[in-house]
């Protein structure tokens, strides 16, 4: 029994720890897409400035800025989907964790 709760618990851990590596890798990510954002502003900005008609600017502004804020929501989902598994397996650990303390 104490060694099926010792695996119980080693699993719970490694799961815990994925979930921290993807949140990390998730993180990393959305400043990637920040700096990414960032440049497509930029760039939207040098393309508002060289088109000669306010249709043209108009178009391609939006569609990019459409096309970021969406991936910026996806990321964010994500991130907080993955933190909130995390936050359940790092309280599985503790459970698992006391009761080992309790039964020992």
């Amino acid at each position: 029994l104490k060694e099926t709760e010792r695996q119980i618990q080693e699993v719970s851990y490694l799961q815990a720890q994925g979930a921290e590596a993807r949140l990390a890798a998730l993180r990393d990510q959305s400043s990637t897409l920040r700096a990414e954002y960032e440049a497509a502003e930029a760039q939207i900005q040098r393309w508002e400035a060289e088109q000669t008609t306010k249709q043209q600017m108009l178009t391609r502004s939006t569609k990019a800025r459409r096309e970021l804020q969406s991936r910026c929501v996806q990321l964010n989902a994500a991130e907080a989907r993955l933190s909130s598994r995390s936050d359940t397996l790092r309280t599985g650990i503790r459970e698992v964790e006391a009761r080992a303390e309790y039964e020992a």
